[in-house]
Order: C-alpha cells, then structure tokens, then sequence
C-alpha cells in the first residue's frame, strides 16, 4: 500500500540537505543501523514542523545530546546552516509555507 501525502517545499528542503550531510559526516551507516541514531537525527530533521517560537529551543535541547563528533558536526552545520542564517526561512517553518511538493511513501513510511 503507498500513501501519498503534501510535504511542504521548505520542509523537504531541510529533510533533504540534512541527509546529504548525514552522508557526508559519515553518519549513514548510523543512521540505517543504529535506531538512537535514527530517531534523533529524525528530531532534527523535524525541526521546521515545529511552531516557529518552538524550534530553537528544541534545537538547543537536541544539541546537548549529541554524543558523537559527526553528530556534533551535523549539529554545527544547521547551527550555521539554518538556525543562525537569516538565508533559510527559519523564523517561519513550514506552518506560514503554503507550497507544497508531493511526497509518495509507502505503508512503512519510507520515501519513494
């Protein structure tokens, strides 16, 4: 069964270039293997789902569980990336977004 949802562009921006740096710090294989890896990459990667006044402290308690240097470095690059840019849209996330991309998943919810 596949389901098929809108997930807004700025959001899959973010999903998309966190991924890229997973796999550039090393972390994929973390990431695929280890599910506390896992999950918490996945909370970053959550970060522009949350109320605009919510995401920085989020991000600041996320931060502080960072137990490895690549995840320590992943936590700097969207520090730098994201968080303290004025480039990114952080101020927003995706709730003030209306544009939207398709996203095509199956029932277990990984992307297609």
């Amino acid at each position: 069964m596949l389901v098929s949802v809108r997930f807004p562009r700025e959001g899959h921006k973010f999903f998309t270039i966190c991924l890229s740096q997973v796999q550039e710090l090393g972390l994929q294989t973390a990431y695929s293997d280890n599910d506390a890896v896992y999950r918490y990459i996945r909370k970053l990667m959550a970060l522009p789902f949350l109320p605009h006044h919510e995401i920085r402290p989020m991000f600041v308690r996320l931060s502080v569980q960072a137990e490895t240097q690549p995840l320590r470095d992943l936590i700097a690059y969207i520090q730098n990336q994201w968080i303290d840019s004025t480039i990114f849209p952080q101020k927003t996330g995706v709730f003030s977004m209306s544009r939207s991309v398709p996203i095509t998943t199956s029932k277990d919810g990984t992307m297609l």
